[in-house]
């Protein structure tokens, strides 16, 4: 009994010193191996600044070509942040320089790989790049039916401001998804102004969800030149389109929108009410105070609300509009009158004829 007890005694110990060996051996290993790759990447990452500075004669003559495969990671790694930090011809040097080395080749083969993790990172790596004629494959994984993959692709299309990329974008906004509309949203507007005309192009387009989506990006650039399709979008027979055209417009902030605007204060769906009301205070038009003090009276909620604040954002003559709403008969007024009121510390009368002015 004892000898057993020793044995195993001796196979526990055993097994506890091995693991101690086996971690301590990878730990070293690891440390080794981040400290080549950082000694590297000192030695790799000036030359390829040079390069990206450099005529593009010169691109092609400045580093060894690299033996292992953590060295060509760290030469893609290099030259994705300096493309993260620079625009203009500089950035095309990035591309150009990538080329040359032959990252951009690699990647492109990577695209193609078995290997999902080095596809889809392939694919990113490739829209970060700006590599153009890399869109044709990306596309061709944004269409695929595996879900990574697809997220992958259109990633690496959201890093490229080109128009063909930008159309397989916004042809995704319909996605059933909301989680992939919101990326999608989100990589459309990092695109910039560039892509203004493309996305007022999706807004006259027949597809419904994909018209709201560009109406909703236009409004977040702020696209002075959008103003008439948007306006004109008002007239749809979608209620969600015609909201979301009327906050588009407020996010703008033309005056000149504010009588299209007005005449929304009367739509059938209260999603476009109250959002005509938020556009009209956000673009601070006084005289539209009346309108939006009669709608301290409607039936939805949110209209009710969008137009107290909206009167709250007018000055001195929407607060005279609130503090007449405290004194009238119509409850819902009186509430989301005195609410604003309150909101801003501004003194009014109550019904009774006490004055007010407490938080």
């Amino acid at each position: 009994m004892l000898l057993i007890l020793l044995i195993s005694t001796i196979i526990m110990l055993f097994l506890l010193l091995s693991l101690t060996a086996a971690t301590f051996i990878t730990k070293y290993r690891r440390t080794a191996r981040d400290k080549e790759r950082a000694e590297f990447r000192s030695f790799i990452q000036p030359k390829i600044v040079e390069g990206v500075f450099q005529p593009p004669a010169k691109l092609e003559s400045l580093y060894p070509v690299p033996t292992k495969e953590w060295q060509w990671e760290v030469i893609e790694e290099v030259l994705i942040d300096i493309a993260g930090r620079i625009k203009g011809e500089y950035l095309i040097n990035v591309t150009t320089l990538a080329k040359k080395i032959g990252v951009v080749d690699r990647l492109l083969l990577g695209i193609k790989s078995r290997r999902s993790k080095v596809r889809r990172e392939s694919a990113i790596k490739l829209g970060y790049l700006q590599v153009p004629e890399a869109v044709s494959a990306l596309q061709r994984m944004a269409e695929s039916k595996n879900k990574g993959d697809r997220i992958a692709g259109l990633i690496g299309l959201g890093s490229l401001a080109t128009k063909e990329a930008l159309g397989v974008l916004l042809s995704e906004l319909s996605s059933p998804s909301r989680w992939l509309q919101v990326r999608l949203l989100h990589m459309v507007k990092n695109l910039g102004s560039d892509v203004i005309p493309s996305l007022i192009e999706a807004l006259n387009g027949a597809d419904i969800k994909v018209r709201i989506m560009a109406a909703e990006i236009l409004g977040d650039l702020r696209a002075f030149e959008a103003i008439g399709p948007l306006e004109d979008a008002l007239s749809s027979e979608d209620k969600d389109l015609r909201a979301r055209c009327a906050a588009a417009l407020g996010k703008i902030g033309d005056v000149h929108s504010a009588s299209k605007l007005e005449f929304l204060l009367e739509d059938k769906a209260w999603e476009v009410r109250a959002q005509a009301a938020k556009a009209l205070g956000l673009i601070q038009h006084r005289p539209s105070a009346e309108l939006l003090a009669n709608l301290l009276r409607d039936r939805s909620w949110w209209a009710r609300t969008n137009a107290a604040e909206a009167l709250s954002q007018l000055g001195e003559v929407g607060f005279d509009a609130l503090r007449k709403a405290v004194t009238g008969k119509d409850w819902f007024a009186r509430e989301k009158a005195i609410e604003q009121l309150q909101k801003h510390d501004i003194a009014y009368t109550e019904s009774n004829g006490t004055i007010s002015n407490k938080l």
